[in-house]
């Protein structure tokens, strides 16, 4: 299949026109003009059908850095609450009694709503372990992390028995098992987990209340967990202090780490993520539901932090469509710039996942892209536009069909 693309951008050279690719295999493979037309002319040559997209702006596929998929039955089921541990009870209750069947078609309604608005790719959260589900499913690629929770040492062998098939298989598919966050694991899982990986990712200074439970050994967080493990022990003023200064060392914290949230995260504790590499994983529509605390994020972007975008579970937002949480972000802080903006759902996971032929279109590139409106119906409105603009927009495109691995998904 030859494809010829328009108006095209990724992260390395943001907005482009005119492009021939083949597609082999799911990838992408650079081709001249000259090339392209002797294929489509050679009636023997694999390539002699073609795409025509040079009329569409087309953009990869986006990368959703944190969602829990396996939530997504309870999409508006949970009144927006400031406390979190109220929230996590609220859950509890309505999935106790849910059979395989009902997880099965929570995940699945959440890899459809993924696909329809462009996500090609999502890093995936759960508890329960997905892999086997997944393999005869054919759209969005998903990395499982399953997040494992336990406060007391003592539980460690056993969680570890538990866990044995999973990280076995795990050497096969990608999978990882990931500590869920610092006032649910005990120091022992939480450096257990670490050295079973080659990157960390954790949920980290998310709430209030968690600045709380550290801060004062106090609030509501403090007494849902205290109730679970009576004999709690926390000596770190912040979740981040535990983590990367009393539970870590550096010689065991991972090159690469992603911090999912980041609400409470202070100042200095940014500045050590810039400074350290660390990648962060911000969540507009979950952040404005519980109403946490907003960071400055375009200044700390500009200072050199490494932003994602995730949609967290639709449990806690209304929407897992990454274009609508670009759309949040950017009505919050109109300063970012579009290449900025992109490649928080682009590049920047990419980097941070290790998938270098993903979140872009280039030579090599995995054939996962999205393609967006006319471009003649897009200028005949936006008469000034010389090339794209989605900031004009609102980042609120039509999106005509995704394409994974070279299969094109219609909307």
């Amino acid at each position: 299949m030859l494809l010829k693309l328009g108006w095209y951008w990724t992260p390395q050279t943001n907005w482009n026109h005119g492009a021939w690719f083949e597609i082999i295999d799911g990838k992408l493979h650079s081709k001249s003009a000259t090339e392209s037309l002797k294929l489509i002319d050679d009636p023997l040559s694999k390539a002699s059908s073609f795409w025509d997209l040079s009329d569409s702006i087309v953009l990869p596929g986006f990368i959703n850095s944190h969602c829990h998929l396996e939530l997504s039955s309870l999409q508006n089921k949970i009144e927006p609450t400031k406390s979190f541990s109220q929230w996590v009870s609220k859950l509890q209750a309505l999935v106790i009694n849910w059979s395989d069947t009902d997880w099965e078609q929570s995940y699945l309604f959440g890899l459809e709503e993924s696909l329809k608005s462009g996500t090609t790719r999502i890093l995936d959260v759960a508890n329960r372990d997905w892999s086997v589900f997944m393999e005869s499913y054919q759209g969005v690629q998903v990395r499982l992390q399953k997040e494992i929770l336990g406060l007391n040492p003592n539980d460690l062998k056993k969680i570890q028995s538990v866990n044995s098939d999973f990280l076995e298989q795990a050497k096969i598919s990608g999978d990882e098992l990931i500590p869920h966050a610092p006032f649910s694991c005990s120091s022992e899982l939480i450096s257990w987990i670490v050295a079973q990986a080659d990157w960390l990712n954790l949920h980290l200074s998310e709430s209030r209340e968690e600045a709380a439970f550290f801060n004062s050994n106090s609030g509501p967080l403090w007494d849902f967990v205290e109730r679970i493990y009576p004999d709690i022990q926390v000596n770190s003023k912040t979740p981040y202090s535990h983590v990367f200064k009393n539970v870590l060392t550096p010689e065991t914290i991972p090159n690469r780490v992603l911090i999912t949230h980041g609400n409470t995260l202070t100042s200095n504790e940014i500045d050590d993520c810039i400074k350290q590499g660390y990648y962060l994983s911000h969540c507009p529509g979950s952040r404005a539901y519980f109403e946490h605390p907003q960071q400055a994020w375009a200044q700390y972007i500009e200072s050199g932090l490494k932003v994602c975008i995730g949609t967290d579970s639709l449990a806690s937002t209304s929407s897992l469509s990454l274009w609508d949480e670009l759309t949040r972000l950017t009505l919050e802080f109109p300063s970012l710039s579009e290449p900025q903006v992109l490649a928080m759902v682009t590049k920047h996971p990419a980097e941070i996942m290790n998938l270098p032929d993903e979140g872009c279109i280039r030579d090599g590139a995995q054939a996962n892209f999205q393609i967006l409106e006319s471009w003649v119906e897009y200028s005949s409105v936006h008469t000034n536009s010389q090339t794209p603009n989605l900031s004009t927009i609102n980042y609120k495109p039509t999106i005509q069909s995704v394409v994974i691995q070279g299969v094109k998904y219609e909307q």
